[in-house]
């Protein structure tokens, strides 16, 4: 025992490793090895193994270190990890702000105001500048005609004084970046070669706007390829009857893709799967069949809440082969995007559309070489990613949710999630309560009859959701399960028959052409109806020469909700969209009855 090494493990570096080799060496070795001075043979073996042991020593920490995310230092592995956890690295940040826009329009002959003709559409992505050369797009449309316009007599005729131009003002939002369009080729991947990958040439990358193949087929972006259902949103410009900005809409998305950064550039990853007759899947009729199955999280399965029948697809999408893609994105332009007030001033390119009645081609140019903008607050923002602190501490935030019901939307996944026999869930829709002082959240709900129709939940399906609920959410929470609204309406719409086909043909195809519209479309709480959509289905029927009136209109009472709506009141300016409320939904309950046309 006596002559027993004594190792010691805590030497790790190289001076300690040396230091224990020497005193081993002259405890166990006195005769053999005695010369310890540097220039020796002795000193170098010496050196060496210390030299190792301190390199190996350093690689074991190092791998052990990067293998956590707390002790993590180079960024690629703290990404890494983080992603095990659910987060999702950002892109170059988004800044946002808004401007003030100035346009120039003639007055009337009679001097009744501006001529509205000539008021135009300032189209979503005309780019301003700033004095120090940032660049911004407007995020959204801005109709200079609508009503909430402010005028104001901006020239008036010297001789009479009376106004000959009006100037109008609108504030819209704007966000930092350019918009770029890139194409990338694609070979032929249909022996199942892997994940489909290309690397996107611009730094800086804010977010991607589509990603389109030469067929026309577009490609999503989701969490992860496992998913495939992705949410669009829908712009609800009802400013009376909501808050809300967007309205989301589930879409299948057999086509997909994730977006990876490493060494600052951004790829796209494509899914591996092949098309084939049952891939494509593009629109999701049934809002209840949106709740995806990811790991780590339980889900009932049955045979109506089975998130499985989405996509039967096992490769996690369908990935592009021998084809084109073209990826349109927007990025930014420089390190530091703050602008001071009144700096971002110059119109870059203005996208403009007139009404069709503004026919004088000069006025048109008058018009759009008046527009002037300016940004009377100051936008402040920079494009500095996240701190590898930041990351850790959103990693952590995000794997502490899991499972949980944290935002708004987690209310209405978990509401469609309860089991069928506690009572069928068909509609539902979590609303902040701004006026209540613990700031309550409201869960409009309704459910199903037999045939399809939508009805108030039963109040045992209620208090079984609220039961279901609170298994999940957080204890700050306070959750009120409300009524949905249900607002049913029917469509009247006359049209020019193609001479072709007779009247009475022409009706009934036109007819069923709306039918099987409303029969695949299935809305949730607060989407609008899109008359233009319908329309546009109309004037693409071969029986259909031209659509010349399309109405909706509130049907109540009896059979139906007793819910009187007001259709005109709640329809956009332009004529295109109506309108409803965050907890209400629409419904055609009696498709042959209230759908009629009729022919000329």
């Amino acid at each position: 025992m006596a002559n027993k090494p004594q190792i010691n493990y805590l030497s790790r570096d190289f001076e300690s490793i040396k230091s224990s080799l020497v005193q081993y060496a002259k405890r166990f070795y006195p005769n053999q090895f005695n010369d310890f001075t540097d220039a020796s043979f002795g000193s170098f073996m010496l050196d060496t193994v210390a030299y190792i042991g301190d390199v190996i020593s350093f690689q074991l920490d190092y791998q052990s270190n990067e293998n956590m995310l707390h002790t993590a230092v180079n960024r690629d592995n703290i990404i890494r990890l983080a992603r095990q956890l659910g987060y999702k690295e950002s892109l170059s940040p988004n800044i946002t702000g808004f401007i003030s826009i100035f346009v120039e329009v003639p007055a009337t002959a009679d001097n009744t105001g501006p001529q509205t003709a000539y008021l135009p559409v300032l189209k979503e992505g005309t780019t301003f500048n700033s004095e120090a050369g940032a660049v911004f797009v407007l995020a959204e449309d801005i109709d200079f005609s609508l009503s909430d316009t402010l005028f104001e007599v901006s020239e008036v005729n010297s001789t009479t004084g009376i106004p000959s131009k009006y100037a109008a003002k609108r504030v819209a939002p704007i966000v930092s970046g350019i918009i770029e369009t890139e194409d990338f080729e694609v070979p032929d991947r249909s022996s199942n070669d892997g994940f489909f990958k290309l690397e996107i040439s611009q730094g800086e990358i804010i977010e991607i706007i589509s990603v389109v193949d030469l067929e026309g087929n577009e490609y999503y972006e989701v969490d992860s390829l496992a998913q495939d259902v992705v949410f669009t949103q829908e712009l609800n410009d009802n400013t009376t009857a909501s808050n809300v900005l967007k309205v989301m809409k589930p879409i299948v998305a057999p086509r997909r893709f994730v977006t990876r950064i490493e060494d600052d550039t951004v790829s796209l990853v494509f899914g591996n799967g092949v098309e084939d007759s049952n891939s494509a899947l593009d629109s999701v009729n049934d809002p209840t069949k949106v709740v995806l199955q990811k790991f780590g999280k339980d889900y009932v399965s049955s045979t109506v809440l089975d998130p499985t029948v989405l996509n039967q697809n096992d490769k996690f999408g369908i990935g592009p082969s021998s084809t084109r893609l073209t990826v349109t994105y927007r990025f930014n332009t420089s390190d530091f995007l703050s602008v001071g007030a009144r700096a971002l001033n110059t119109v870059s390119n203005a996208v403009t559309v007139f009404s069709v009645d503004a026919t004088d081609e000069d006025l048109k140019s008058d018009v759009v070489a008046s527009i002037e903008v300016e940004n009377e607050e100051p936008i402040a923002g920079s494009n500095l990613t996240l701190s590898d602190e930041e990351i850790k501490e959103l990693a952590a935030s995000v794997y502490a949710a899991q499972n949980r019901i944290v935002t708004l939307q987690d209310y209405v996944s978990f509401s469609y999630r309860m089991p069928a026999e506690f009572g069928l869930i068909r509609r539902a829709a979590a609303l902040r309560d701004d006026f209540s002082p613990r700031r309550a959240i409201n869960l409009y709900v309704l459910s199903e009859n037999s045939v399809g129709e939508l009805q108030v939940a039963s109040q045992a399906a209620k208090d079984n959701l609220k039961l279901w609920i609170s298994k999940y959410k957080t204890i700050s929470d306070s959750v009120d399960i409300l009524d949905g609204k249900i607002i049913n309406f029917g469509v009247r719409f006359s049209f020019v028959s193609n001479p072709s086909f007779s009247l009475i043909d022409s009706r009934i195809a036109a007819e069923q052409v709306v039918r099987d519209y409303f029969d695949r479309r299935k809305y949730n709480f607060g989407e609008s109806i899109d008359k233009t959509e319908i329309i546009r289905l109309l004037n693409d029927t071969e029986q259909v020469g031209d659509v010349l009136k399309f109405e909706v209109y509130s049907v109540f009472g009896g059979v139906y909700s007793d819910i009187e709506y007001d259709f005109i009141k709640n329809t956009t300016s332009d004529d295109r969209k109506v309108m409803i409320p965050d907890n209400y939904v629409f419904e055609i309950k009696l498709y042959n009855t209230n759908i009629t046309g009729e022919a000329f």
